[in-house]
């Protein structure tokens, strides 16, 4: 397995893209239901 650290232009590029694009403006999933998303939350603990 080679280390991203060994491509340091490649690992700039990612770097850039998370700039450009915010983590929270992301889409995890579409389309669930209301009971799926209180599922994926967890939301009895």
């Amino acid at each position: 397995m080679k280390r991203l650290q060994e491509y340091p232009e490649k690992e700039r590029a990612l770097w850039r893209t998370f700039d450009r694009i915010p983590f929270e403006a992301g889409s995890v999933a579409e389309g669930l239901s209301d009971a799926q998303v209180a599922e994926l939350l967890d939301a009895a603990t």
